[in-house]
């Protein structure tokens, strides 16, 4: 199985945030074998994920393997999330989820915000309270380390609105040159 580009970037990452990352166990593998026989999913869940939870840029904790298992295995955020098309990957903390998109654009990492969107609505308005923050899960923890990706939804929210200002200013600069 050949490696992903977005797995190497986020070992690498991994790597300088964790003295000592220890491979998976087999139980992450073993539940998304029972629950999902997506085999996507499972190469993803094998190339990228550690034993280890990790901290990254901006305090943003990613799961290791039995972090990764708890989540699917709870019905209430996890579970209910990955029924939803996200696996649940890491918690930013101020509490927004961090999910990557395991349906519709697999590998896409997005913030849920927790004041808006949780649980306790069963993430109803998901699309309007969650925030695109990179392509790929190793691009994401790249962002965060190198802190071009903000450190929760609502810090990722102002940091695109003013990319957003700043990019329309320039089309303007050059549309009257």
């Amino acid at each position: 199985m050949r490696t992903t580009t977005s797995a190497i970037k986020y070992h690498r990452v991994l790597q300088k945030y964790c003295e000592d990352p220890k491979p998976l166990k087999g139980l992450l593998i073993e539940l998304l074998n029972k629950i999902a026989q997506h085999d996507q999913l499972i190469q993803f869940a094998e190339q990228h994920f550690i034993l280890n939870d990790v901290y990254v840029g901006g305090g943003v904790e990613m799961f290791g393997e039995f972090g990764l298992v708890g989540c699917l295995k709870d019905n209430e955020e996890g579970g209910l999330l990955f029924k939803l098309g996200y696996l649940e990957v890491g918690h930013c903390s101020n509490g927004d989820y961090v999910v990557v998109d395991i349906d519709r654009t697999f590998g896409e990492v997005r913030y849920i915000s927790h004041e808006e969107c949780s649980a306790g609505n069963k993430f109803e308005g998901i699309s309007e309270y969650s925030e695109v923050v990179a392509n790929s899960l190793g691009d994401f923890v790249v962002g965060l380390d190198q802190g071009t990706i903000g450190s929760d939804h609502f810090e990722e929210i102002e940091r695109s609105g003013r990319r957003k200002l700043l990019s329309l200013l320039s089309l303007r600069v050059h549309a009257k040159t």
